[in-house]
């Protein structure tokens, strides 16, 4: 007998990015760049679709990465 689960998926970057940008360390405008830098890297290293997520040598040249 065949079993299917179903989960809940949520976006946990999102969370990431929610909880981070209400610190004070996220509140002058470099710091704030460096955190969406961040979140954008970390929502297209984990990306669920494989197609969508980022390859090794883009993530390599991820501005996040070569700052």
């Amino acid at each position: 007998k065949e079993v299917t689960k179903r989960i809940k998926f949520y976006k946990p970057v999102c969370d990431i990015k929610g909880n981070l940008s209400q610190l004070d360390v996220f509140h002058d405008e470099k710091n704030r760049l460096l955190l969406f830098q961040f979140i954008d890297f970390l929502e297209k290293c984990l990306n669920l679709n494989p197609e969508k997520r980022i390859s090794p040598e883009e993530a390599l040249s991820h501005p996040f990465i070569t700052m």
